[in-house]
């Protein structure tokens, strides 16, 4: 009877050792929880203005992103630059500053929708992300009369004559979070913005016939 008892309790405290040494096992999760934290604040929305500087000068707009999944966006830019021929130089005329030639004021306004393509989500687990971008859309093109001795900037852009085209951009950038309400993204796109047929005139007598070009742009992006 005394061994039958001594053995119960050699199992007993046995079966208490393997419970307490179960309890050390460490479970490591599928992803950095840093990384779904970061995620799981973001919404799924996300907006923001930005600036650009291309061969024709700067321009502004904005642009919004809807969250397809943890790596895909679909994005809407709208964005509003002047357009101007290399050719173009100020002179100054006693108090006067003007473009000699010049007959129009020319600015394009391309409506684009985009898909915009996180890179290496699963290997990068900080706050900057590379980012691969195309769309296509639609190109509004001002032209505006020009009076070098007019300082009615604005005047100019609001009688403008709207022609309509085709536009498509692509692009890489990268996008870095600064908190969790807002990312800042930084890229270069290439423009493809066709005008065709005889072109519209900047300069007298010689026309643009399209506004290709490479635009950076700089967006703050809000959660």
């Amino acid at each position: 009877m005394i061994s039958a008892t001594l053995m119960q309790s050699q199992v007993a405290a046995t079966s208490r050792t393997e419970v307490s040494d179960d309890s050390l096992y460490i479970f490591e999760p599928a992803r950095p929880l840093t990384a779904m934290r970061d995620h799981e604040a973001l919404s799924s929305t996300w907006w923001g203005p930005q600036l650009c500087i291309s061969g024709s000068g700067y321009g502004g707009g904005i642009r919004v992103y809807q969250e397809l999944s943890t790596s895909t966006m679909l994005s809407l830019d709208v964005l509003m630059s002047a357009a101007r021929k290399s050719e173009e130089f100020e002179v100054q005329d006693g108090t006067y500053t003007y473009v000699p030639n010049k007959i129009h004021r020319v600015f394009i306004l391309p409506c684009m929708l985009g898909l915009s393509q996180a890179l290496f989500t699963e290997e990068m687990t900080g706050r900057m992300r590379p980012i691969l971008s195309c769309g296509i859309g639609l190109n509004t093109v001002l032209i505006g009369s020009y009076d070098p001795y007019a300082s009615d900037y604005f005047q100019s852009l609001f009688h403008a004559q709207s022609e309509f085209r085709p536009a498509a951009f692509v692009g890489v950038g990268a996008s870095v979070r600064n908190s969790e309400s807002s990312s800042m993204i930084i890229d270069a796109r290439y423009f493809i913005l066709p005008f065709g047929g005889d072109g519209v005139e900047s300069i007298r007598g010689v026309p643009m016939v399209n506004f290709d070009g490479l635009f950076l742009s700089l967006s703050v992006i809000f959660h």
